[in-house]
Parts: structure tokens; sequence; C-alpha cells
């Protein structure tokens, strides 16, 4: 159901200093501002008349003062205006205080003439209605221009609202997916919206792909796990290969530093001395190629052992923005939602189109109970109280809307 309200305050229309102390507030009301208190001191007839309480409560008498009002009962004021008298003149006086107009009544909403209404005794919802022009008719256009652009504002919301709910599916499984789970996590209010837009297999198809890209990641995570077990094979397979060239290298010196002491003795050829320093230098070079070849294989190891880690940063800067995009267009969805809605409550409570939707009133007393504020859902034959504000709200039950 929506609502749709309206507030205004009108002029107190003025009735009079008219008695309306109705008998079941006489003995429990309690004073406001604004209330027309009518006084009446027996034979003083220049203190008796029309007090009106102020705004900070209270009202000014001659002699006596300023006298605070609000908030205690006629009859205790009256007490209290009789002992001050009383004070004043060294003589007890007869006091009598009644309630010649109470504090207004405000109504607001879907009235036509929304405002205040003066309180009467036995005053009730209907009859505040009523003196407030009845119920507003909210149709400005043309009934048979607002039938159609109310049809046509409700196909526009069902097409957003199904939009909606497929963006919510969206952002469930992109939440999903940023976070490592494979379910996907759907509100009690979002999944009561995607049962009412029959959207059920949209949450299949968004689980399957959330399963999919689960799947997808193992594969990838184990592709990864391989690479850098046969870099790290790689890596160690030209350490040993640099470490027998070493070796090597070690054995030729030691032949080579044997032959030429056996040349100088006359005792070995030369050209095997000219062989073995041959040897060792070719030896040298396969020396210095394998120490590169096993930096690179250093690097492509390092490479491999991060590579998993960089992936899920980026895979999560990925999905992240991807879901601010989704959030986006659900808050700009949701928007244009509610501005399709907002014209069918206002138009579709027209007299000829309201017949084609289920259209109710409520009523609700705002009523002040000393500090508080006391909210009162109320029917057409509630009575209501000095001060109250009701609000009439037209209710239309418009299909697809939450």
């Amino acid at each position: 159901m929506f609502r749709v309200s309206r507030w205004a305050i009108l002029p107190v229309v003025a009735l009079g200093p008219i008695l309306l102390t109705p008998p079941a507030l006489a003995d429990e009301y309690l004073i406001s501002p604004g209330d027309e208190l009518d006084l009446s001191v027996f034979a003083r007839p220049d203190l008796s008349r029309i007090y009106r309480v102020r705004s900070d409560g209270t009202i000014s008498m001659h002699i006596v003062g300023t006298i605070p009002a609000a908030g205690r009962t006629p009859a205790k004021l009256e007490q209290e205006v009789e002992a001050l008298l009383a004070t004043a003149f060294s003589d007890s006086e007869s006091v009598t205080l009644e309630v010649a107009s109470y504090v207004p009544i405000i109504v607001s909403g879907d009235v036509e003439n929304p405002g205040n209404v003066p309180f009467q005794a036995g005053i009730d919802v209907r009859s505040a209605v009523a003196i407030s022009g009845g119920m507003a008719d909210p149709a400005n256009l043309d009934n048979t221009s607002s039938r159609m652009r109310v049809s046509d504002e409700l196909a526009n919301a069902e097409v957003l609202s199904k939009r909606l709910a497929a963006l919510q599916v969206t952002r469930a499984r992109l939440i999903a997916a940023r976070d490592g789970d494979t379910t996907m996590e759907i509100s009690d209010e979002v999944q009561k919206q995607l049962d009412e837009n029959q959207a059920e297999p949209l949450v299949t198809a968004a689980a399957t792909l959330l399963a999919a890209l689960g799947e997808v990641q193992d594969a990838r995570r184990q592709a990864q796990g391989d690479q850098l077990r046969l870099a790290r094979e790689e890596a160690e397979a030209f350490a040993e290969r640099r470490t027998l060239l070493n070796n090597q290298l070690d054995t030729l010196l030691k032949a080579l530093a044997d032959q030429q002491n056996l040349r100088d003795r006359g005792l070995a050829r030369s050209d095997r001395v000219v062989q073995l320093t041959l040897d060792t230098s070719r030896l040298r070079v396969d020396i210095l190629e394998s120490i590169g070849l096993e930096a690179a294989a250093r690097q492509k190891l390092e490479r491999a052992a991060s590579a998993p880690a960089t992936d899920e940063t980026q895979l999560r800067a990925d999905l992240s923005g991807l879901l601010a995009e989704t959030e986006a267009a659900i808050l700009e969805t949701t928007t244009r939602l509610e501005r399709s809605r907002a014209f069918v409550r206002e138009f579709a409570s027209s007299a000829d189109i309201a017949e084609e939707f289920d259209v109710s009133v409520t009523y609700r007393i705002y009523r002040r109970n000393g500090e508080a504020t006391e909210v009162v859902e109320a029917g057409p034959d509630t009575r209501l109280h000095p001060g109250d504000g009701l609000e009439v709200v037209r209710m239309v039950d418009i299909p697809g809307a939450p």
C-alpha cells in the first residue's frame, strides 16, 4: 500500500465565545495555550471576561497579574484563581471558570481544505473531514488522459521493478564473488521482491554463473600452482648445473696446474697445457651462461609465486568496480520506479480511475500526551480531543508495488 498525504495550515475560523465544555472533558481536560477561558468573579465585572491562554501557558488578570494556566484542569485553575483573589482582596471571592473555546483540531492529508477545524463537543473524525470539505480529488487531468498515463506508468513501473530485481540479483552475485563465497546472500526484503517479479530463474542463473566462476578460479589456481612448481624445479636445476660446472672447473684448474708444473720440469708436453687452458675457458663461459639462466629462472619463480595474490587483488578490484556500477544502477532504477509509482498514487485515486484499483482511507490522530505525542489509529466515528492532529490518508493498492 502506498500513502499520499498533504499538509497545510489555514487561518482559524472564529465562532465566538460559545461554551462547548463536553461533560467527558470537564474534569480531565488540561488547559492548553490557545484555549479561551470564560472566567466570572461574583460582583466583580471588571475581572469577569474571556481570557485567552497565551503561548507561554499563562493568562494575565488585572490586579492579580500573570497566572499559570496550561496543564491545569478548569476546576484546579478555578480554585487557584479564588485563592489568589482572596489574597489580593483579603476576602473570599466566588469564581466560576469554564472553557469558552478549545484549541482547534488540525486536519491534514487528503482533504479538500486542510487546516484548522474548531473543536466542538462530540466532534468525530467524519465530522472533521466534512468540515474540511470532504476527501480531496487529486485528479487535475482529464480522466481519459489520466487513465492512459496511469496505465503507461504502471507498465513502466513493472518493467523497472523487474530490472531492479535483476540488478539486486547481480549485486548479490558480485558481493559473493568478491568475498570468495560460493553462495549468494539475499535479504528477505529482496527475496520478497524477487518472488513478486517471478525472478527465480534469475537467481538460478546467477547461482550457476557464480559456481562457474568458482570453477574457473579453482582451475586458474591449479594452473598457477603447476607453473610455480615448474618454475621452482627449473631454478633448482640451473642451480644444480652451476654447482656441477663449478666442481668441473675446480678439477680442470687442478689438472692444469699439475700439467704446467710437469711442463716446467720437462715431463709434459705443452699442447696438453694448451688444451686444458682452452677447456677451462669454455667451462667458465658455461658457468656464466648457467648463472644467467638460473637468475632468469629465479625471476620466473618469483612471478609465479606472486601471481595468485596479484590476480586475486585484480579480481576483487574488478568486481568492486562492477559492484559500484550496479549500486548506481539500482539507485537510478529505484528513483525512476518511485517516480512512476508516485504518479500512480496521485492520479489512480481520482473518481473514475479509482474504480480500477483498491482504494481505502486511513485516519491517524496525533495527540499530545504531556511532552510526548501519541499516535492513534482511528475510524470515522472516533471522537476527537481539543488540539488533536488528524491525518487523512488515501491508500491505493498498486499492482506490483511492495
